[in-house]
């Protein structure tokens, strides 16, 4: 099971929270009363077998446990940002679901920890480019928090 409110405490701790990143996504995680959800929190293209009849398998669930709902949408949200149409149909998914809340702060943390990997990793082309998606996905995704602060704080 993730621990969110140590992981909070963690990356802005490290900078890859603002102070007002860290309470929105308290705010918010103090409003995730919908429970939690198994997911396999790792869904890496190479963790993910195609079936004969279409359909997608997941592999490897060494990752697999407890997360806040939409947890494999928030990390599958940012893996797939350059495949076109993906990020669209998954946040249909997470509005049919009604998993605003939980979502934004999964993919908070998803993307946090992708930042922290990356900046870790040594410098390079590939590494560069990488950063820049996630860092331009980042920005998007603080605006999303925001906005689902607001929403959650509108009676």
């Amino acid at each position: 099971m993730l621990d969110y409110p140590e992981r909070i405490e963690r990356y802005h701790a490290r900078g890859f929270l603002t102070e007002s990143d860290a309470a929105s996504l308290r705010t918010l995680l103090s409003q995730c009363d919908r429970g939690w959800d198994f997911n396999h929190g790792d869904l890496l293209p190479s963790n993910l077998l195609m079936t004969p009849d279409g359909r997608c398998a997941p592999l490897d669930w060494e990752f697999g446990g407890l997360f806040l709902p939409g947890f494999d949408l928030a990390f599958l949200h940012t893996t797939l940002a350059s495949t076109p149409y993906a990020q669209g149909r998954i946040n249909e998914i997470v509005a049919s679901d009604d998993i605003r809340v939980p979502f934004a702060v999964n993919q908070a943390m998803v993307l946090t920890r992708e930042l922290r990997i990356h900046t870790e990793l040594p410098a390079g082309t590939w590494r560069d480019e990488r950063l820049r998606t996630i860092e331009s996905q980042w920005q998007q995704a603080r605006r999303l928090l925001k906005q689902t602060v607001r929403k959650a704080e509108t009676p």
